[in-house]
């Protein structure tokens, strides 16, 4: 049967979207916005009996995911932090602030004490916090500078211009009376916790354990940071995904230099499908060969309805074939405008489900999808929401080739990663943009 009916995804690329693909700059958004990258279908959610899995971790575990090695462990969590009111965030947040080196991490950090009440400033982050803020002053950022400046306009106990000059000045002369109402300030706290009454359901001193489904989290990044990240993405290559695979090409070498960035010990590796699969480039540290194996591919034929979608995942989760390392994060990414033959549905999902229990790997293999073209009325792919529900990930529905980079960006971290890191890569274009505009004007 012709393809008749599958008319290519209208994506619309613009002369200048493949320059954005490089240099976009989003608008920092919230958890609440409308989500610009299209539906995502996951595994279901718990029930009931596993209500603290959805729970918000105790302030207290972001004290070491403040401190972890990996910067994107410490940006995700001084950005969660940004939205969490409870007693204890800038306690969390000034020691991390007097030693964290990344600028990106400081201007998170900033963020999140910004706005926050002048006692709260004082009785958690006191003289140190302020220190600190003076010192931030003179950095080469403008991002950083700009929050350092806002959070310790806070700080003084009148009203001053908002300026670096007028604050210094105050610093030199008010350190030690701040020292002073800072005491002060944290005894009147400390004697309002003690009066108050504990939550229902606890006894005077008991805590609450941190929400398991945070906990996994964060252990998943320490893991992509200590024993690497790997991504094998399948990608129709049928004539229909032409506009989907130049814009691949135009961004796969921001795309591999963010990914990089995010998870430094990164492998990649490719298979391209139609009826058939093939493997293009095993799992390699080499993003440059990648790049090069990318370009090779040609979007041509796919003259029936269905492609070999369990082709491609079945060789992408063969371990001898594309070489999977014992102990690291491991994703498969499905990218693609076809469903797979219907009587490969069922073998396939079998083999995915046996291929996540293989006891050789110390981590599950995951394998989400990206549906690039028309699909049912969730706008997926049919099958695709089966394939990532026995994967374990997500199934998602590209919006446009310009949503392309952004999505194979986080689709490898896994869908409880999917919108925080969404946020945290509009927030750090924000950033890198304020930074720039300085030089721009030169």
């Amino acid at each position: 049967m012709r393809r008749t009916h599958r008319p290519p995804p209208s994506f619309h690329v613009a002369a200048g979207a493949l320059l954005v693909l490089a240099t976009a700059v989003a608008t920092p958004s919230r958890a609440e916005d409308a989500d610009p990258f299209g539906p995502v279908r996951r595994p279901a959610a718990p029930d009931a009996a596993d209500a603290d899995e959805a729970r918000a971790p105790d302030v207290a575990a972001y004290r070491a995911w403040l401190a972890r090695p990996d910067w994107l462990c410490r940006a995700l969590a001084a950005r969660e932090l940004r939205f969490r009111s409870d007693d204890g965030v800038v306690a969390a947040l000034t020691p991390a602030l007097a030693r964290e080196r990344d600028p990106r991490v400081v201007a998170l950090l900033l963020a999140a004490l910004d706005g926050r009440p002048r006692d709260e400033l004082l009785a958690e982050g006191g003289v140190a916090l302020a220190e600190r803020l003076v010192a931030l002053l003179d950095a080469p950022q403008a991002s950083v500078r700009t929050r350092a400046l806002s959070t310790l306009s806070a700080l003084p106990p009148v009203r001053l211009p908002r300026e670096t000059d007028a604050l210094r000045a105050w610093w030199a002369k008010g350190r030690l009376g701040l020292e002073v109402e800072a005491r002060l300030v944290a005894e009147r706290a400390a004697r309002t916790r003690a009066q108050a009454r504990p939550p229902a359901g606890l006894a005077p001193g008991e805590t609450v354990t941190v929400a398991p489904l945070a906990v996994r989290r964060y252990a998943e990044l320490d893991r992509i940071a200590r024993e690497g990240l790997e991504v094998v993405v399948c990608l129709d290559e049928t004539a229909s995904m032409l506009e989907v695979i130049d814009a691949a090409k135009a961004g796969v070498r921001d795309l591999l230099a963010r990914l990089r960035d995010l998870a430094p010990q990164l492998r990649v590796g490719l298979v391209t499908y139609r009826d058939e699969a093939r493997l293009r480039v095993r799992l390699t540290p080499d993003v440059g060969a990648f790049e090069r194996a990318l370009a090779r591919v040609v979007a041509d034929g796919g003259e029936d309805e269905e492609e070999g979608v369990d082709r491609a995942v079945r060789l992408a989760l063969e371990p001898g074939a594309v070489r999977w390392s014992r102990k690291a994060v491991r994703a498969v990414v499905v990218l693609g405008d076809a469903p797979p033959h219907e009587g490969d549905v069922a073998p396939l999902l079998r083999a995915i489900r046996a291929a996540r229990e293989d006891p050789l790997f110390e981590s599950a293999a995951r394998v989400d999808t990206i549906s690039a073209g028309p699909g049912g009325p969730d706008g997926l792919v049919h099958h695709f929401a089966a394939i990532a529900e026995a994967g374990g990930g997500a199934a998602t529905r590209l919006q446009g080739a310009r949503s392309l980079v952004a999505e194979l960006l986080v689709v490898p971290f896994g869908p409880a990663w999917r919108e925080p890191l969404h946020a945290l890569l509009a927030d750090l274009d924000a950033l890198r943009a304020q930074d720039d505009a300085p030089r721009a004007r030169r």
